[in-house]
């Protein structure tokens, strides 16, 4: 399928499911999901690629996904994950944003990453909650990677519960130079790796 325009709406979420377990291509075509669970495995690189736009709503996440478009939007979903392992990445050069979502995980959430050396990643987090079950693990809610490409990533009124930051030695160089002044809070959110000067954090308003 290519070049389409996709709407899937469920009358009932715990049973009307979209199953990606595996990458599949749809070029060019913009999809939508409202009221549907999206049910993920355990593969990287599982997700809709090559499309022009996704958009979810009222969903329910399950597994790993792996966000492609150059323009996602994520309104009012909750993620949850039983394994340690990120609910998703966010790959695509372009915007995505998540609002008002919540995350229930292990101790990870959100990985911002590609193989990408160059191009422009915005990613916005608003009114989102990160819950984890416990804080044994060594990640902020937010992982970003740079590998040259440039990293925007603004988080608003977003809050975490059980989290920690500070036992993971590939984010040391973050930490400690670019949000030596930030709150537990903030740090708690967002941590980088990589190539830290393409990354910029706006976390409410404060810029690191």
């Amino acid at each position: 399928v290519s070049n389409k325009d996709i709407t899937i709406v469920g009358t009932d979420t715990a049973n009307t499911k979209v199953e990606r377990f595996e990458a599949v291509g749809v070029p060019n075509s913009s999809l939508t999901f409202k009221g549907v669970t999206m049910v993920g495995g355990t593969a990287n690189y599982t997700g809709f690629q090559h499309v022009s736009k996704e958009m979810y709503e009222n969903c329910v996440f399950t597994g790993r996904s792996t966000f492609y478009a150059p323009e996602t939007i994520i309104k009012n979903c909750t993620f949850n994950q039983d394994v340690y392992d990120y609910h998703f990445w966010v790959y695509g050069v372009g915007t995505t944003k998540f609002e008002g979502c919540t995350f229930n995980n292990l101790g990870k959430a959100a990985k911002v990453y590609s193989e990408a050396t160059e191009g422009v990643f915005n990613v916005e987090f608003k009114d989102c909650t990160f819950v984890s079950s416990e804080n044994t693990h060594d990640k902020p809610a937010i992982a970003v990677n740079s590998l040259g490409a440039t990293y925007n990533i603004t988080v608003t009124n977003c809050t975490t519960s059980n989290y920690n930051w500070n036992k993971d030695d590939g984010m040391e160089a973050w930490y400690s130079q670019r949000m030596a002044s930030a709150t537990e809070a903030e740090k708690l959110l967002v941590g980088v790796e990589g190539q830290i000067d393409k990354v910029t954090a706006t976390i409410d308003g404060k810029t690191y």
